[in-house]
């Protein structure tokens, strides 16, 4: 903590505010960044831009060739504001930089790097959570809170600005506004106040609506140990994880109702999974809302292999290996007030039938930003159960070697058997 709160250096941070009602995989929708500098825990610096404003301006000065989903579904070019697009945050927090530095000094014709302590992402939820001590903030006559914060702020800056005659250039300022107001609230607090604002930062930490990348091995390997690096998990047992990336659907994923349900079976040739992803479209065509387009992957163990899939557009799916993991990607597109999904049926390597002789273990990650209400795992063995966990009350023992599970997915999730 003492690193990040810039002592005994000054630390100095690329900050990046993620829309998670546009889901990207690490959260969101990058539509502003800002740099803030902390010097002995005092916030000496705090500046936020529209990202379009780095953007814009290198449009035909750079021509970096996107990742190819984001070339078929997006656009043909790579910007910062499409940087996010590892699940992994540590290697999303690399390519951030990376591309500040490029379009920063293609922007002001600067050589010199500036160089950074990391690169720290935030959703809403921390901002709206915050509202809950320090009251609400006012500004320019339209008071912002726990209630409306998000859902005004995203028409502010999409829609109202031309109601204000605001030029669309300057739309994102009220942003940079609203966080120097909450600053000054936060550091106004009495110090008895200083527990409710580590409990929210604790918990958006391990909710993934914060994640913190560092520059310094040393440090970051520190935020590892806390989990609040936002890495893919390093796993020897089974391992899941649905990455969602909003490709030109506006702010649609904000009604967007996701359920996941997981099945494993193990027969005498081994463990075979059966993954369902339902994605409910609870919405209408509006300004913020339109047909549901996101390209997904889905993470596995590595060398889990594809047996069947439906869902994906032209039930075209990718196979490949990234991260440590297996993963099947594909396109999906959902009209409003229908429902889709996801199917996946795929074998799971040998040395995890091995392992599962003894032991099975199923990590079940979060992907930040995403709101997955309802999650079921079934899981079937060849052996009798002797013990597993979590042993709640949403945990049912259909039969000495059947477990059942129901939960959410707030944050990650395991899920043990022992044989």
């Amino acid at each position: 903590m003492p690193a990040i709160a810039g002592y005994p250096e000054k630390a100095k941070f690329v900050i990046i505010l993620q829309n998670n009602d546009e889901l990207r995989p690490t959260g969101g929708f990058i539509g502003t960044y800002g740099i803030m500098e902390i010097d002995s825990g005092d916030i000496t610096e705090l500046v936020t831009h529209d990202i379009y404003h780095l953007d814009m301006p290198v449009k035909d000065k750079i021509n970096i060739e996107p990742p190819l989903p984001i070339k078929k579904y997006l656009t043909d070019k790579w910007y910062m504001r499409d940087a996010n697009w590892s699940p992994d945050w540590p290697s999303s927090a690399k390519k951030i930089e990376w591309f500040y530095q490029i379009e920063n000094k293609f922007n002001n014709q600067r050589i010199e790097q500036e160089k950074f302590s990391g690169v720290i992402a935030i959703t809403p939820k921390i901002i709206i959570d915050l509202l809950t001590i320090t009251g609400p903030v006012e500004i320019d006559n339209t008071i912002y809170d726990k209630n409306n914060f998000q859902e005004l702020l995203q028409y502010k800056v999409e829609k109202d600005y031309i109601n204000l005659g605001i030029p669309s250039w300057q739309r994102k300022e009220v942003i940079g506004e609203i966080v120097k107001e909450l600053k000054i609230k936060l550091f106004d607090l009495p110090v008895k106040q200083w527990p409710e604002i580590l409990t929210i930062l604790n918990n958006n930490l391990g909710a993934k609506n914060i994640l913190i990348y560092l520059s310094d091995p040393v440090m970051q390997d520190l935020v590892k140990q806390q989990e609040w690096a936002g890495e893919i998990k390093n796993t020897k047992h089974d391992y899941l994880m649905v990455v969602d990336a909003n490709m030109a659907a506006l702010k649609t994923d904000a009604v967007i109702n996701r359920g996941i349900k997981y099945e494993v079976d193990q027969n005498m040739s081994g463990l075979f999974a059966k993954l369902k992803i339902n994605y409910a479209h609870q919405g209408n065509f509006d300004w913020k809302t339109t047909r549901y387009r996101t390209w997904t992957r889905v993470y596995v163990p590595l060398g889990s292999k594809l047996i069947k899939t439906s869902g994906f557009v032209d039930n075209e799916a990718v196979v490949a290996d990234e991260l440590g993991k297996t993963f099947f990607g594909g396109f999906i597109s959902i009209e409003h007030g229908n429902i889709g999904n996801v199917y996946l049926e795929y074998k799971l390597p040998d040395v995890l039938n091995k392992l599962a002789s003894n032991y099975y273990n199923l990590y079940i990650q979060k992907q930040p930003g995403s709101d997955v209400n309802q999650v079921a795992v079934d899981a079937n063995f060849l052996n009798d159960i002797k013990s597993y966990s979590p042993a709640v009350l949403h945990a049912e023992k259909v039969n000495s070697s059947r477990i059942k599970w129901e939960t959410d997915l707030n944050m990650d999730k395991s899920f043990n058997v022992s044989f």
